[in-house]
């Protein structure tokens, strides 16, 4: 069993893996086995943080999202009932990130490209324009939901 696993069996067994539920930074530090002194100057930052960035991405992976947002240092499970709100939110960041990544490729000399590179490029953004329409249908038909 991996470090990951085992804490979140030992936060599982005492009752911390909620929805809802507020995991303290020594709590997590105790599980983990690790300091979790994230600043930049601390020698097993990366370790700490991977490990920590790790252990979010496994509990994500049983049904649950996580944040530090308001929190400090501890981490905060949504609620059952945050999570589609915190789609949303997923879904407003991947519009943005997508809208600049189309600007950036459609402003990209690409006849500086061999004719290959140009065809992926090419490629690229059409994907790109795809999962935009995507993105902003999902959005749009939501937002409609909502007015009804």
């Amino acid at each position: 069993m991996s470090k990951i696993e085992e804490a979140y069996k030992e936060l599982k067994e005492n009752n911390l893996i909620n929805y809802g539920s507020i995991i303290s930074k020594e709590e997590l530090e105790k599980s983990l086995n690790i300091k979790m002194d994230l600043a930049a100057t601390n020698e097993n930052y990366w370790e700490s943080k991977g490990l920590f960035l790790s252990f979010k991405e496994y509990i994500e992976k049983k049904g649950y999202f996580t944040t530090q947002r308001n929190h400090g240092d501890d981490l905060y499970i949504l609620k059952l009932e945050e999570m589609a709100d915190h789609i949303e939110t997923i879904y407003a960041r991947l519009k943005r990130i997508q809208k600049k990544a189309s600007i950036s490729m459609q402003m990209a000399d690409a006849s500086l490209l061999d004719e290959k590179q140009q065809s992926n490029h090419f490629h690229q953004m059409n994907k790109l324009s795809f999962l935009r329409n995507i993105t902003s249908s999902v959005l749009r038909k939501r937002k409609r939901l909502e007015v009804n």
